[in-house]
């Protein structure tokens, strides 16, 4: 891979034969060899997209933030500290390139393709990533209703397989903190699948912000 930001997409390619730590590869990108900063992309790529995808619901959004992530590392590499974890380093990059894209979709009108309806869409996708997306879309609208900072820890602890001494560093809270916002998350979760089910209707995540 060439991790020059202005040749092609940091994309993660094949597995590295002597692989390195953070700080090994950190300090190989440092010392001139930036291929190197390939064995961080290959190592954060997939959860960083998957942690994405459960904020944005959008793969090729999801894609373009993550690369932008990456390349917005890369460039600013020789301010990370190494007295902290790079992995919630790139996560706090990720975050708010996250948001800030986010907060771009939803002030833009979604619209079907000139000519195009639906009945002709859907015979142009594939039943199995449907029932991805359908899924996935599920995911996203539970975790909408949720306090915000409950949905974040979620998406940190499940997508992005953060631990909770790095969400909690992340999101500036205590350890036990951090595990309580995903456990009340969780409950609240579950909480409104077993009142649609029970034909209720919708129950908001209000209750639960007193737990945030």
């Amino acid at each position: 891979m060439n991790a020059n930001p202005r040749i092609g997409r940091l994309q993660p390619t094949v597995p590295d034969d002597k692989p390195s730590t953070d700080a090994e590869a950190i300090a190989s990108v440092l010392a001139g060899d930036v291929d190197r900063f390939e064995v961080l992309v290959r190592r954060y790529h997939p959860a960083m997209l998957r942690t994405a995808m459960m904020r944005i619901g959008d793969r090729q959004v999801a894609e373009d933030v993550v690369q932008d992530s990456l390349l917005a590392a890369f460039r600013g590499l020789k301010s990370y500290d190494s007295n902290y974890s790079f992995r919630t380093w790139l996560w706090a990059i990720l975050a708010n390139e996250s948001r800030r894209r986010y907060g771009r979709m939803k002030k833009s009108v979604a619209t079907l393709p000139g000519g195009s309806n639906v009945e002709e869409i859907s015979s142009r996708v594939d039943p199995q990533a449907l029932v991805a997306a359908e899924q996935l879309e599920r995911v996203l609208q539970l975790l909408d209703r949720l306090p915000e900072k409950q949905a974040e820890a979620i998406r940190l602890r499940f997508a992005g397989e953060l631990k909770y001494r790095e969400i909690a560093s992340l999101l500036d809270c205590s350890l036990a903190t951090a595990k309580n916002r995903v456990k009340a998350g969780l409950l609240a979760m579950g909480k409104m699948v077993q009142s649609e089910e029970r034909g209720i209707g919708p129950v908001s995540g209000r209750a639960a912000k007193d737990q945030s």
